[in-house]
């Protein structure tokens, strides 16, 4: 019973511990080496999509859950982990709000890690802004952003001013942005800025498969309180139904080991202490030498 206790209060000192991304003084404990966001307006929706692909650094290793900051109004399309061949593996996510923050944690079996979600970024009629919701939860070595123009847009301005243009074979343009030595826990400051008449999307979205499962909590502040007052409940409740069955155990139910002991000895074989021949139960006398037994 007293380590069904103990078990029981290493549960609620665990629901008040920092989560297992984080150090005790709630700085990152792991660090990304590598990381590209994508951030293409109106590519196949009205919205923005967004496009995380990054690497947890080896130094730090990878952790077995991550989480990535979310803006409030972002519907997330894809979490995975990544194999070395780019084979995506998939995983369900949960969301929480918290103080008005959201965020996406999924299970990461791979250092590599992928995410994309599209939200309502979009600002104005033909002369169109987006400010993008970047904030990172973890440091990160070289971070790379490359946004899309959008197709039959003009006048595509990004600040802070790029590193370089490229395009693709598409037709898109993309403006590049390098940074290094990122921190954490600040917003990446980014505005876009164009010209466009439609609202249509660039190009056609297609029909994808099945989607992962999804599970979205709201985390109250009292939560934590709850879950360890449940818990100690749990655990009074236990010690007194012991404390109950033992006082009404009968006392015919103690064991009777000692006596089935007993019993087997008295049936052990008996042999002659002259001869050696085997006795039978209640021999006064050995059958082959004569010998009187005791």
């Amino acid at each position: 019973m007293n380590a069904r206790i103990t078990a029981l209060f290493i549960l609620v000192i665990l629901s008040f511990a920092p989560a297992p991304w984080k150090t005790a003084d709630g700085v990152p404990a792991y660090k990304i080496s590598d990381l590209k966001i994508s951030v293409w307006p109106e590519y196949d929706d009205p919205r923005v999509l967004v496009m995380y692909e990054g690497v947890f650094s080896q130094s730090t290793g990878g952790p077995q859950a991550v989480e990535f900051y979310l803006p409030p109004e972002a519907e997330v399309t894809e979490a995975c982990a990544m194999t070395a061949k780019e084979e995506h593996l998939c995983q369900s996510w949960e969301i929480t709000e918290e103080k008005g923050v959201k965020k996406v944690k999924y299970n990461l079996p791979e250092p590599r890690f992928r995410l994309e979600y599209y939200f309502n970024g979009i600002r104005g009629d033909n002369r169109r802004e987006v400010v993008p919701f970047l904030r990172l939860a973890y440091p990160v070595e070289k971070l790379a952003v490359d946004v899309q123009q959008p197709l039959r847009s003009e006048n595509f301005q990004v600040e802070p001013k790029p590193t370089n243009t490229f395009g693709d074979q598409q037709g898109f343009n993309y403006a590049h942005l390098g940074f290094e030595n990122v921190a954490p826990e600040k917003n990446l400051a980014l505005k876009i800025a164009y010209l466009k008449t439609d609202r249509k999307p660039s190009v056609k979205k297609e029909v994808s498969g099945e989607k992962v499962p999804v599970r979205e909590v709201r985390k109250s502040p009292y939560l934590y309180v709850a879950v360890g007052t449940t818990i100690v409940l749990i655990a009074i409740g236990g010690l007194t139904m012991s404390r109950r069955r033992r006082q009404l155990a009968p006392e015919g139910a103690r064991s009777t080991a000692p006596a089935v002991d007993r019993q087997e000895t008295s049936r052990q074989a008996r042999f002659c202490t002259q001869c050696g021949s085997p006795l039978e139960a209640g021999d006064r006398f050995c059958a082959q030498c004569g010998k009187p037994m005791k």
